[in-house]
Parts: structure tokens; sequence; C-alpha cells
């Protein structure tokens, strides 16, 4: 049965989230039903439009996952959720189930979903995207490494694309029992080595964050040797990287990253408790994950793959879009918020900054001339401006409230 959370009884289960979402937002939220303390928590961000593929990967998860486990799903922005939570009651009485009316972005959505009851009772926290297809023992097998690597931030596995032919193995192979939404880590990455297939979706990032995601000069560079065709010396990420593969290849264990994918972030309870929730000036999305990653790796910890786990990730149709210039003028901001977020000291933000804004603005600049679309070039000028206003902003609260 489900309850507006306005008629609940406003005990300890509820207050953190009222206090930090306000009553015009709790009055908003309904939930399916309030469990008991699980060992760990699968967390799951949705919108309403992306309801075919959660429901895929809800049924691939629920089959997998273990007693002392939960699934807490939120839907996000959506102003008439009956339907889709009647599916969820019919198909996944097991799933707690929240809706929001109002879209909470990216990061809001995920650190609502953090606040919930299940996930401040939990002891390890897993973040998935509402495309991803887990293998049989993952929960198992990520808790085991985070209890093996005392000083790890986050961990993830290995990531490869979720192919048609992927999906309709899971979508068409399905007996009454479920059997063919399983399957193993092991047979995943042993065909990837044997045949190079599946293609890797993210293996991780270079460990040199601050090149990787703070030189507009490697990011020039890493363009230029796209262009030319050639194999460039610094690879920022892991899947272009063939020591990386090398080293997967020997059966290593443990790969370090400077971020994590947001499709499949594991951690500790306690790293939420010492570095926080995500950033929510990255709306409605965008490094939030990277700078959550970062926050993590200074605060004196590492983050790691786990080349033994795989999945596939990437079926919904946020991956079919291509991306325009108002979806350019979207990541130009957050990789300056990015820069303005982690790194250390006035001067090496304000150089990182002013370089990236000048390459945008010449970038996109030139590009506005050869489409005569003078929009593209003002939409640069917008993601500049407001990069620093929300920047800004935030350094305002934080000064406020010291």
């Amino acid at each position: 049965m489900l309850h507006d959370v306005r008629f609940f009884d406003k005990g300890h289960d509820q207050d953190k989230i009222d206090k930090k979402y306000g009553l015009s937002r709790a009055e908003s939220i309904f939930t399916m039903k309030s469990n008991d303390a699980h060992r760990f928590a699968a967390l799951v961000l949705m919108m309403e439009k992306q309801w075919s593929a959660t429901r895929l990967m809800l049924t691939n998860v629920t089959k997998v996952l273990p007693e002392d486990g939960v699934v807490v799903l939120l839907l996000n922005g959506c102003d008439e959720p009956d339907a889709i939570r009647e599916d969820i009651a019919r198909l996944f009485p097991q799933v707690v189930f929240h809706v929001s009316r109002e879209n909470l972005g990216v990061a809001g959505g995920r650190n609502f979903l953090l606040d919930t009851r299940e996930a401040r009772k939990a002891d390890y926290l897993f973040i998935l995207d509402n495309d991803v297809l887990i293998p049989d023992r993952y929960f198992h097998d990520m808790i085991g490494f985070l209890d093996s690597h005392p000083t790890c931030g986050v961990a993830g596995p290995l990531v490869f694309r979720a192919h048609p032919e992927t999906l309709y193995f899971f979508e068409n192979g399905a007996d009454s029992s479920g059997e063919a939404f399983r399957f193993t880590s092991s047979s995943l990455v042993r065909r990837y080595l044997e045949v190079g297939y599946p293609a890797p979706f993210w293996f991780g990032m270079n460990t040199d964050w601050k090149r990787a995601y703070g030189s507009t000069l490697e990011d020039i560079r890493q363009k230029a040797n796209i262009i030319l065709g050639r194999q460039p010396g610094f690879s920022i990420t892991h899947t272009t990287n063939p020591d990386i593969l090398r080293r997967i290849r020997d059966g290593e264990t443990a790969i370090e990253t400077s971020n994590v994918s947001g499709c499949c972030m594991g951690m500790k309870r306690t790293l939420i408790d010492e570095i926080g929730h995500f950033d929510e000036r990255f709306h409605p999305y965008g490094n939030e994950d990277r700078e959550f990653s970062i926050r993590a790796l200074k605060s004196g910890r590492s983050n790691y793959v786990y080349p033994k786990v795989a999945m596939f990730h990437g079926f919904d149709e946020r991956q079919e879009t291509t991306q325009d210039f108002k979806s350019m003028k979207q990541m130009i901001e957050v990789d300056l918020l990015l820069r303005l977020s982690v790194l250390d000291g006035a001067f090496e933000r304000t150089l990182s900054f002013g370089a990236y804004a000048l390459y945008a603005l010449i970038r996109r600049g030139l590009r506005a001339l050869q489409s005569r679309n003078v929009e593209i070039f003002t939409e640069t000028v917008e993601a500049i401006s407001d990069a620093l206003t929300i920047h800004r902003t935030r350094r305002q609260a934080e000064t406020d409230a010291s």
C-alpha cells in the first residue's frame, strides 16, 4: 500500500529528509514501504521516460539481490506516477519506491536516496544507474573488495557497453524462472579478453586527476591525437590504456582510478558520513561523480576498479541522443565548475578556469561562424557566466555559514 509522506508519523526516519528538502518537497514524495535495516542498499535514480529501461534493470537486479540487501528507487520529476508505481507494486514488491514531483537533478536525487532510512542504516551503499545489468554475486564480491581494502573510498567494476544483442538476450531469453537474467563476471571478462567483445564502457580513469580534469592543454592534445589517429602517451581513460589491459589479463585484482563512474559506485556508509553528499551545483547532471570521487581521494583514500567484477551499462534512450549546442553549454558549465571545486589554491583555479574558458570561446566561436548560428557562441558565454555565478554563490553561502 502506498502512503503520502505528509501523513507519516514524523519520527526520526523522516526528520533528516524533511530538514534537507523542506516541507514542500516532502509533500510531493511518496514511498511504497519502509524496510528494516539491511546490510547494504542499492540506490537507483530514474526519470519517467526511463521506466522501460528501469523495468529491465530491476528484473535483473532483483534476481541476484541477496536477502541482506534492499533496492531503493526514486522516480525523479513525475507529476503522474500512478501507472509506474502500480507496475512496481505488481512486479517488484520488494523494491522501496519513492517519487518526487520536482526534478531534483542527478546529484539532488542521489542525495535524497542517501538520506532515506534504508541508506542511512546500511553498512554499504551501491549507486546504480537505471540502465545497468549486474552479474551474480555482484554485491557479495564488491562488499568483499571494500572489506579487504580498508583505505578504499569508492570502488566500481569493469563496465561494458550493452549492445542491442545484449538487450535482446535479456528481453527475449527469460523463462519463468528468470534465469536468463543471470550471468557471471568471469564469463563476461573472459569473452572480452578472448575476442575483444563486448566493447568497454568504463574501466576507470587516470589517477593524475589534475592533469585529466584540470589541464586545458591536455584536453587539446587529446583531441588532436584523436583527429590525427595517434595513440596519446598519456591516457586519460583506462579503456584506451594498453597497460591497463595487460594488468587485467595478468589477473590483477585492484586498479586505482581517480574517479568511479556514477553508474556503479560502491562505498561504505562511513564515507558519506565523512566527506558528505553529492554536490548539487552540478545540476541537472554532469561531473557530480567526478567531484565526489576526487573528494574521497582528498580525504586520504584511494578509489579502485575491481576487475574481477563486470557489468553492462547504457541501453536507455539517453545513450542515443546527440549533443547540440545546448548540451554543450551544460558540459562547458560543469567542466568549469569541476575546476573551481576541486583544484587547490586561487591561482591554480584561476589559471585552469581562464584557459578552459578561452579555449571554449575560441572553439565554439569558430563553430558559430561555420554554422552561422551566433547562439552557439552566446550560449558559451552564458555557460562561463553561470559557472562563475554558481561558484560565487556557493562560496558566499559557505562564508555566511561559518
